[in-house]
């Protein structure tokens, strides 16, 4: 490619970009509370797919220090998103989320909550099927 196609293509992808930027600040709040919805939907997908997989044996052997620190870090990440969302939900459902003075766009404290709540769950699943796999797993090689 040319330095000029190039330059043209790098132009078109960009522009949609600054376009959003020209638009009022409810709209781009609504299309980032969008953003935040799917991923949000994502999690939950991700939280089915572990919670129905069938992985009795445990694959890796981890030495059990870094076993219980990843496993107690994940669940002290799971319960700080867990009260984040109550936050969220309780204080600021309408408000946009945004940690700056006089900020204007940002997602809404619904959908922030939402995401914080499903990423909440989904490591509450994780550190639940680590202590699953580590402590009641069928094949014994794991434990140390």
């Amino acid at each position: 490619m040319s330095e000029r196609n190039k330059s043209i293509l790098v132009v078109l992808i960009a522009m949609p970009f600054f376009l959003v930027l020209l638009l009022p600040a409810a709209i781009i709040n609504a299309l980032l509370s969008i953003v935040v919805v799917f991923f949000s939907t994502l999690c939950g997908f991700l939280c089915y797919v572990i919670l129905t997989a069938n992985d009795e044996t445990s694959t890796i052997s981890l030495t059990p220090m870094v076993f219980v620190t990843t496993a107690l870090f994940t669940s002290i990440l799971a319960i700080s998103a867990g009260y984040f969302s109550y936050w969220l939900v309780m204080f600021e459902p309408f408000e946009v989320v945004c940690k700056t003075p006089d900020c204007l766009t940002g997602p809404y404290g619904w959908s922030a909550a939402l995401l914080a709540f499903m990423l909440s769950l989904l490591m509450l699943i994780v550190s639940f099927k680590m202590f699953k796999r580590h402590f009641f797993s069928k094949g014994k090689s794991a434990k140390r």
